[in-house]
C-alpha cells in the first residue's frame, strides 16, 4: 500500500477539515475555501469533497495541499506528522 492510499484509508477528510479549521456542519455541507463562498457549497464526502458552485474536488491529501499550498507528497507527509501516522514512503534512490 502506497502513502497516499494509507492516508487516505487512516485519515477521514471530515476529520481533517475539522483539524485544520474548515467548518463542517451537520449535513456535511462547508464553505468553500477556494473561491469567496457565502453559502456552503462544499460537500465533504467520507472519500472526497466536492464544490458544486466552483468545481474543485479531490481527496484528503488534495484538500489539504490546496489549503496549505503544498505538493500532493508535502501534503501526504503533513497528514503523517499531524495525525501519528507512520509513513511507508521508500528512500529516494541514490
Amino acid at each position: 500500500m502506497n502513502n497516499f492510499a494509507q492516508i487516505r484509508q487512516l485519515v477521514g477528510l471530515r476529520q481533517a477539515a475539522g483539524m485544520y479549521g474548515l467548518e463542517v456542519n451537520r449535513f456535511g455541507s462547508a464553505r468553500c475555501i477556494f473561491h469567496g463562498d457565502n453559502n456552503p457549497s462544499m460537500k465533504i464526502y467520507d472519500d472526497h469533497y466536492h464544490c458544486y458552485a466552483c468545481g474543485a474536488h479531490g481527496d484528503v491529501t488534495d484538500l489539504t495541499a490546496q489549503m496549505f499550498g503544498l505538493s500532493k507528497t508535502e501534503a501526504a507527509d503533513k497528514l503523517c506528522a499531524d495525525f501519528g501516522i507512520s509513513s511507508t514512503r521508500s528512500p529516494p534512490a541514490v
